[in-house]
């Protein structure tokens, strides 16, 4: 399954929510019967203007709407599911995420050794970006600097009404110093201050949980229902299939089970 597979997909489950024909579709749209079944069936990617007729011609939400615009982001920087973090692609993930993150109603992020990037300080991700020490000459400090900047403009999207956000986070996040102990007490206090938001769900997973559950052996971020993002040390990988997209889901839904949700408990 490729990237305009899921597109497709998507594009459909519009469609038929709303009891219209491939064929009426494309007499509202003004686009041709024909390009629509190709773009369903993933023959065949529409253009900017033709994702706003196709959005129109549905009566689409706002949210609805920006599913399908974050697709066309990601062909927009000639997507692969999977982007190494090279020097000339360290601050590009980070607008890649940036872009997607602008066009998602719900993001879920879970994390077991570090504290989410929306959630971090300034002097916190500062050394998250500067931490690599096995090979430092990788990535550039102007890459990291760059990196760092686009990250602060991401946390802004916390302050969207219009978004939902929820993240789990192990304890041991909160435990592992990478960072100095007085940037690591105004990290934890930030953190607490954002809970205070609304639309910020933040979880905490003990260290002496007994897991009832699966494990979850990298952190993750879900995009609505429709993408997941694993970033390790070498780079970026993006989900898009459905089935395993769901998983993803299923995980951290199970996951908020162990949680706890008194930030009080942060206070460690």
């Amino acid at each position: 399954m490729c990237i305009r597979d899921s597109f497709g997909r998507i594009l459909r489950e519009f469609r038929i929510a709303r009891g219209i024909s491939g064929r009426e579709l494309a007499r509202i749209s003004g686009i041709q019967s024909s390009h629509i079944s190709k773009f369903e069936n993933g023959k065949l990617f529409p253009s900017e203007l033709q994702i706003e007729h196709l959005a129109d011609s549905l009566g689409l939400s706002v949210g609805e709407r920006k599913r399908l615009i974050a697709w066309q982001k990601l062909l927009d920087h000639d997507f692969s599911p999977f982007l190494v973090a090279s020097d000339k692609q360290f601050a590009e993930n980070q607008k890649m995420i940036m872009e997607i993150e602008a066009e998602t109603s719900f993001i879920r992020e879970y994390q077991y050794c570090l504290v989410p990037g929306l959630l971090q300080t300034k002097e916190y991700s500062t050394s998250v970006f500067f931490s690599r020490k096995i090979d430092p000459q990788t990535i550039s400090t102007d890459s990291r600097n760059k990196a760092i900047a686009t990250r602060e403009e991401r946390k802004k999207l916390l302050h969207d009404p219009s978004k939902r956000f929820s993240f789990i986070i192990s304890e041991f996040a909160l435990r592992n110093r990478i960072t100095s102990a007085d940037s690591m007490k105004e990290q934890i206090e930030h953190l607490i201050n954002l809970s205070r938001n609304t639309s910020v769900e933040i979880g905490i997973i003990p260290l002496r949980t007994r897991y009832t559950i699966d494990l979850a052996m990298t952190g993750f971020d879900i995009f609505d229902q429709d993408l997941a993002l694993i970033e390790n040390y070498v780079g970026l990988l993006y989900i898009w299939q459905k089935p395993l997209v769901d998983k993803f889901l299923r995980l951290f839904e199970a996951m908020r089970t162990i949680a706890f949700y008194s930030l009080s408990l942060i206070h460690i």
